[in-house]
């Protein structure tokens, strides 16, 4: 083994260690909305994503092309792209900060399953050596991660508003910062709740139930819904391109633009959930729920897409395995 492939293991393993220990600290942010915890969830993913990128360039150097040969580095450059979007755009934010550890939990479980299936880099087969296949598979990975993501957090979105309909008391659209802080605050004990003006009023309650407290300092459901709206709608079209690019790459690789092969037919049922789900958003009665709902199916079968039918089924792509 090269010293680059080396040393491209070697800061791999680093970015997965970096983003468990961002995981436990972003829920421990979470727990206690304490300001050490999140930036220790920051430095943490500064130490990944640097160790991560790392790693990828050490492929991209010694064997010259793209490193998205085999499922383990597709794994790498979705956890990787998750992970910087997190680092720059959700735990700098205070508001969306708890919802990082689970997104770093999603990228844990992607390098973990990499890993399992790990591969060492090599020289790609001659129909995978073409400039549609790097864009179409820079596309996917893009797409599929952002798509990812916006599953994630339309799980979270459900999880939110039953909650919030167990709670009517709670004043959502009033409820600040500081109340949400004072929940934390009371149940790690450290001051006593001043919430807002009003300490014996709905968030009061709340504050006496750790349980529910837990909940409440996570995104009010309307901003999770719509941080999930923005994502599908920027990720939606870079997963159509990815497709077109995919079917360009076909017919230079194999003489046809569409075979219906398992992992185009699973590529197209994905592009049509997320069709469904920004029809769902202006149809009344599933622009919430209902369309949250199809955003989580949509994220089970992205993962199928990338594990079962590129373990279990036989076809064209099957070459993306080791």
């Amino acid at each position: 083994m090269s010293t680059a492939i080396r040393l491209s293991n070697a800061t791999f393993l680093i970015a997965l260690v970096s983003y468990f220990v961002a995981m436990v600290a972003s829920f421990g942010y979470l727990a206690y909305k304490a300001e050490p915890w999140r930036k220790g969830a920051m430095a943490a993913l500064g130490v990944g994503v640097t160790s991560q990128a790392v790693s990828l360039a050490a492929i991209v150097v010694h064997l010259h092309r793209a490193p998205w040969g085999s499922i383990y580095e597709f794994c790498s450059s979705m956890a990787l792209l998750m992970m910087a979007v997190t680092l720059f755009a959700i735990v700098p934010r205070r508001g969306l900060a708890a919802v990082s550890g689970f997104l770093c939990g999603v990228a844990v479980v992607l390098m973990g399953a990499g890993w399992v299936w790990y591969a060492p880099p090599s020289t790609l087969v001659p129909a995978l050596r073409s400039n549609w296949l790097t864009f179409h598979v820079f596309m996917a990975i893009t797409g599929s991660t952002m798509l990812l993501a916006a599953a994630v957090v339309s799980a979270l979105y459900l999880v939110r508003l039953r909650w919030e309909g167990r709670n009517p008391s709670w004043d959502l659209t009033a409820a600040t910062t500081k109340e949400v802080d004072a929940v934390a605050d009371a149940e790690s004990g450290t001051r006593t709740p001043e919430l807002a003006g009003r300490p014996t009023g709905p968030g009061a309650a709340l504050a006496a139930t750790p349980r529910a407290g837990r909940v409440a300092r996570q995104p009010a459901a309307e901003r999770l819904d719509e941080l999930a709206r923005r994502l599908v709608i920027i990720a939606f079209p870079i997963w159509t391109v990815a497709i077109f690019a995919g079917a360009i790459w076909g017919e230079q690789a194999w003489g046809r633009y569409w075979g219906w092969d398992p992992k185009e037919t699973m590529s197209f049922m994905i592009w049509a959930t997320f069709a469904v789900y920004l029809h769902a958003r202006a149809t009344k009665g599933w622009r919430t729920r209902g369309a949250a709902w199809v955003g989580v199916t949509g994220g089970v079968l992205i993962l199928a897409n990338m594990f079962v039918v590129n373990i279990l089924v036989s076809g064209l792509h099957s070459y993306a395995m080791p």
